[in-house]
């Protein structure tokens, strides 16, 4: 049975067909560190040839919604979109059929992960040494690879 999408809204600017980069931001209840978060991640892409971060907030019950419509209308490249039920899953399903990018990704809201380890994450996607990754980048150990893994 296939998963229908429950959207109750989009907000940001127009798409354009050259973004390379999606970047999904799911997220539940987190009101409180989404401004710093997305500002942080913004800054941090402004540098990067084409990018889009799209903000989706996953059935929240606080202000969340909110402010993530308010920072895709002040921030370019930002857009937000609402799904009416939690699930990380659905929420990135629902970013990534949107996005018009050759290369989607995600992070968490937090940014746990590490903004230099993103670069690390596409740069071969970009160049087009790799069709996929998937996983934690992480430092490599001596004598050793990266953390994540390339298909």
């Amino acid at each position: 049975m296939a998963e229908r999408e429950e959207l109750a809204g989009e907000v940001g600017q127009p798409r354009r067909r050259d973004d390379q980069t999606s970047l999904a931001v799911p997220l539940h209840n987190e009101e409180r560190v989404l401004s710093q978060s997305v500002r942080r991640l913004h800054h941090h892409l402004a540098g990067w040839p084409s990018w889009r971060i799209t903000i989706v907030d996953n059935a929240s019950t606080d202000g969340t919604w909110r402010e993530a419509r308010r920072l895709a209308t002040e921030l370019s490249g930002v857009d937000a979109i609402h799904v009416d039920r939690k699930g990380r899953g659905l929420a990135l399903r629902t970013a990534w059929r949107r996005a018009d990018a050759d290369i989607v990704a995600y992070t968490d809201v937090d940014l746990s992960t590490g903004l230099d380890a993103l670069a690390e994450l596409v740069s071969p996607l970009r160049a087009e040494r790799a069709t996929s990754r998937s996983g934690r980048v992480s430092r490599p150990s001596r004598g050793s690879s990266a953390g994540s893994s390339a298909s």
